[in-house]
């Protein structure tokens, strides 16, 4: 399974008491969701960065 993988069990939220086992999986679904889209917008900035480096090594 995709380490980066998000249990969307875990974003279902239910009606009635939450226990503190569904709030910690609530949140570390959340946290892998941000960690997804902080990996994601690094992934992006680093293409830029390359991108940019080469533009100007190669003009």
């Amino acid at each position: 399974m995709d380490e980066h993988a998000l249990d969307e069990d875990a974003l279902i939220i239910p009606e009635g008491p939450v226990t503190r086992s569904k709030t910690r999986k609530l949140a570390g679904a959340v946290q892998k969701l941000l960690n997804d889209v902080r990996i994601k917008e690094e992934d992006q900035l680093m293409h830029n960065v390359v991108t940019s480096i080469s533009a100007t090594i190669f003009s």
